[in-house]
């Protein structure tokens, strides 16, 4: 390939790299883990399995059951009003449905 669909593909790639790496080795990592950033948002509690840049990549926490949902989302850490550092213990995903 050559021109606009040559660096369309290696912008495609690296876009990918970034985003998805970041993410898979969160989701590993939160298996190992037991001390994370959480923050509450209304009446939700969520966790923050790695950070990005100047971003979290968070998910809702079950707190007692110490599960997490297949929902991921980012967010600007400014935008977090408060957030702190808790031992929550190892997590894992919450059964639904479809699995």
């Amino acid at each position: 390939m050559t021109g606009f669909l040559s660096d369309f593909n290696v912008t495609f790639k690296s876009s990918f790299y970034i985003v998805f790496f970041p993410f898979g080795l969160g989701v590993n990592v939160s298996y190992m883990k037991e001390n994370f950033i959480t923050f509450e948002e209304g009446n939700k509690s969520y966790v923050v399995l790695t950070i990005y840049k100047d971003q979290f990549l968070y998910t809702p926490i079950d707190r007692e059951a110490k599960k997490i949902e297949k929902t991921f989302n980012l967010i600007d850490i400014k935008s977090v009003e408060s957030f702190s550092n808790e031992s929550i213990g190892s997590i894992g995903f919450r059964k639904t449905s479809h699995n």
